[in-house]
This record gives C-alpha cells, sequence and structure tokens, in this order.
C-alpha cells in the first residue's frame, strides 16, 4: 500500500473514531422533548457560621434539542409575601450572570454527577455574594441534590431535594 493511501486510512480511522466519540456524549433528556423544566425544593446556604435555609426555591432549567441544559431562571422564594413559609430574606436572594451552564454528567455508573458552571448569587441576609461552581447528583427520577463551595459560602440541597418537573434526566452513551 503507497504511504499516500496509509495515511489516509489512518486519518480516516482516527476522524471515525472522534466523530462516535461526540456523537455518543453524555447529554440530558426532558420528558416531553426539549425545553424547560422547574426544579424545586428546599435550599440551605451558609456564610461565616450564619445559615439562611431557603423552603422555596425553583432553578428553570432549559434542555435543548442536542442535550445540552442550562439554568435560566433561579428564584429563591416562590410564595407570596404573608402566605405561610415566606421567607423575605429569601425573597431578596438575587441570581448574577445567568444562564449558568450545566456541563455534561460524568458518570453512568449510578446517579449522574452533573456540575452547574458559573453559579453566582447575592445572598443580602448574609453580606454576601458567592461565585463558583455547583456540583451534585441527578438520579434517574430528575431529582438534583447538591453540596459544596460558593465562594465564602456553602449551599447545599435540603432533602428531599430539588425535583424536576418534567423529569430531566441524564443520558449516557
Amino acid at each position: 500500500m503507497s504511504t499516500f493511501k496509509q495515511v489516509l486510512v489512518g486519518t480516516l480511522a482516527v476522524a471515525s473514531m472522534l466523530a462516535a466519540s461526540t456523537s455518543f456524549a453524555a447529554s440530558y433528556s426532558r420528558v416531553g422533548g426539549a425545553g424547560s423544566s422547574n426544579f424545586t425544593g428546599k435550599t440551605n446556604a451558609t456564610v461565616l457560621g450564619n445559615s439562611l435555609p431557603c423552603d422555596s426555591v425553583k432553578l428553570t432549567v432549559n434542555v435543548t434539542a442536542s442535550g445540552t441544559a442550562s439554568v435560566t431562571a433561579a428564584d429563591f422564594e416562590t410564595r407570596a409575601p404573608g402566605t405561610l413559609g415566606y421567607s423575605a430574606a429569601c425573597d431578596a436572594i438575587t441570581s448574577n450572570g445567568l444562564p449558568w451552564t450545566i456541563s455534561p454528567p460524568t458518570s453512568d455508573a449510578g446517579p449522574g454527577n452533573v456540575k452547574v458552571n458559573s453559579v453566582s448569587v447575592t445572598i443580602p441576609a448574609l453580606g454576601a455574594t458567592c461565585p463558583g461552581n455547583v456540583t451534585g447528583t441527578l438520579n434517574n427520577s430528575g431529582v438534583f441534590s447538591f453540596s459544596g463551595a460558593l465562594g465564602l459560602c456553602t449551599v447545599n440541597s435540603v432533602s428531599p431535594h430539588l425535583s424536576s418537573s418534567p423529569v430531566v434526566d441524564a443520558i449516557f452513551p
């Protein structure tokens, strides 16, 4: 076989492996197809030992037809003032720099590990702006749980964690 043919065959083999790996990359799916889902539940933030639990949180996540996902809205108090459980301190939390991209899941063994990138929230009651990435797990029924540091803040979901509707799941090759 000529050198040209050997190089051509080698190049085609490498190109086909690259195409296969990207076409089978991990991604997200949403029941009903592409669109927005709401993740709702409870969270907690702590700054220098001061804790602020929020009983009503809604993250709007958009899942595209190609399987990418991003947080497009974050509302840390979804109750009306004066209603049972309303928290003015949670209502004052603002989200910065939306949308926050969500990296593809990294594990097909059990729940998928996911990372929400460039998260930034300002928590006036704790006197802090908390930037960073949040890593958590998304199980196969659309429940997201997380715990970790955002700058000076520690944040976590509170059991039963954030549930998605319509359900969002991690998909693996």
